[in-house]
């Protein structure tokens, strides 16, 4: 090689670079200089680097393969194809799961977009009726006979319920009455005992259980044990009509109402002194 091409430089037939005559590549695209065609086979010899002593680059034959650094720019990545394949598919399958979920939450009341106000009320209103039908003459036919039923069984309770209790009533009545009938023959012979009405009268009170005895005023002059007699008989003639297992309710009051005797569960009978 001369002086001269080692100082001459030349131009890149790809890419416009200027190369130095001695190279046989383009340092910048690495494209095969149109001048290394006519280059010597001794040119293919290995040169060493000055400021590298050490290493010796090879020169590379003539029937390598280069490819430019735009082509290896324009060559795709194998990681980003993979990347891009991994993003694709995670869209289609969001797509895929939005499009499920609409259909499965759609409802005969969705309507086209694109309906005027009118047609969307409309739509609606057909597809409301779709979920609730309209009855067809046997379903309403029989709907009546359940209500009517239903009404009369309503009706026969009620019956019977009045009925119960007017029954209940009537035997309390009678009860009561029966009662009232016995202590009235009881207190006649009472009365005999003194030869005048010693009880003027008596009253049972609602329950039947507890009566009130209303004495004349010459209770007042009897003795105490006389009063507290008296009283004892009286009681006793009244428990003695009543259901065993009752409770009986006793008191003796005078003409004025005051409260002169009777029976309490924690002392008995008493008599006021």
């Amino acid at each position: 090689m001369s002086d001269s091409d080692e100082t001459q430089e030349g131009f890149c037939g790809r890419c416009g670079a200027k190369n130095p005559l001695k190279s046989t590549f383009c340092f910048k695209c690495g494209e095969k200089l149109l001048w290394a065609s006519d280059r010597s086979p001794e040119l293919e010899a290995p040169i060493i680097v000055e400021d590298k002593p050490t290493e010796i680059i090879p020169l590379l034959s003539a029937d390598t393969q280069y490819v430019s650094q735009s082509e290896m720019e324009r060559e795709p990545n194998p990681r980003q194809g993979i990347w891009i394949l991994i993003c694709t598919f995670g869209v289609v399958l969001v797509v895929l799961w939005g499009t499920i979920n609409a259909s499965k939450s759609a409802t005969p009341g969705d309507v086209t977009p694109g309906l005027s106000i009118k047609e969307q009320v409309i739509a609606r209103q057909k597809a409301e009726a779709a979920k609730h039908p309209k009855p067809t003459k046997a379903q309403l036919k029989a709907q009546a006979e359940r209500q009517k039923q239903i009404a009369f069984q309503r009706k026969q309770a009620e019956i019977a319920q009045k009925k119960a209790e007017a029954n209940a009533e009537a035997s309390r009545v009678r009860t009561q009455k029966k009662r009232i009938d016995k202590y009235t023959a009881l207190i006649n012979l009472f009365n005999e005992k003194y030869g005048f009405q010693m009880v003027n009268y008596f009253q049972v009170d609602g329950d039947g259980r507890q009566v009130t005895i209303t004495v004349d005023d010459a209770w007042h002059s009897l003795p105490k044990q006389v009063r507290l007699e008296n009283a004892q008989t009286l009681g006793e003639f009244w428990a003695n009509i009543l259901p065993k297992g009752e409770t009986p309710g006793f008191k003796i009051i005078d003409m004025n109402g005051n409260r002169v005797g009777g029976y309490n569960g924690w002392s008995g009978i008493w008599v006021q002194d």
